[in-house]
């Protein structure tokens, strides 16, 4: 019986973490590149492309108040949109300029969020806040981008 109760405990115990955590995705219009994005006691987001993972970050912003932003997140809404417009440019080599992507909103307690823009050819993320008081960030974010090769069709 006590290895019963034992069992179970250690099962609830693994289990604990994987029900705290969630995940969203968006992926580009052209599904060759996919943001898998993991809300647990941290914000942390991967960039897929082609299946293989090119990039794995945590994302946070401190705030000159000491507040970080990404810190124990609780999402309480979770959109997504897809946009195919063109921009005119008078001063580009072109007239018009093709917006095509894929975003994902993700709304947290604490009146912030994160906006994820997934592109044919890229990825930008945000952050968002509806506060009313400005937002005056510790430092900079940082990112290392692994390095990447890419070959050459002549090579």
């Amino acid at each position: 019986m006590s290895k019963n109760i034992l069992f179970a405990f250690l099962f609830l115990m693994g289990a604990i973490p994987s029900i705290a955590q969630k995940n969203y995705q968006v992926q580009s219009p052209n599904r060759d590149i996919k943001v898998e994005v993991t809300v647990a006691d941290k914000v942390t987001f991967a960039i897929v492309q082609d299946h293989s993972e090119v990039m794995n970050s945590a994302v946070s912003m401190t705030l000159q108040g000491g507040e970080v932003l990404g810190a124990n997140p609780k999402v309480l809404k979770v959109t997504k949109t897809s946009v195919d417009k063109e921009i005119p440019s008078p001063f580009y080599k072109k007239d018009v300029v093709k917006d095509i992507y894929n975003e994902m909103q993700i709304s947290f307690r604490g009146n912030y969020g994160l906006v994820f823009r997934v592109y044919n050819d890229g990825v930008a993320y945000r952050f968002t806040t509806k506060r009313k008081e400005p937002i005056l960030p510790m430092r900079r974010p940082s990112i290392i981008f692994p390095r990447i090769i890419r070959h050459s069709p002549l090579t």
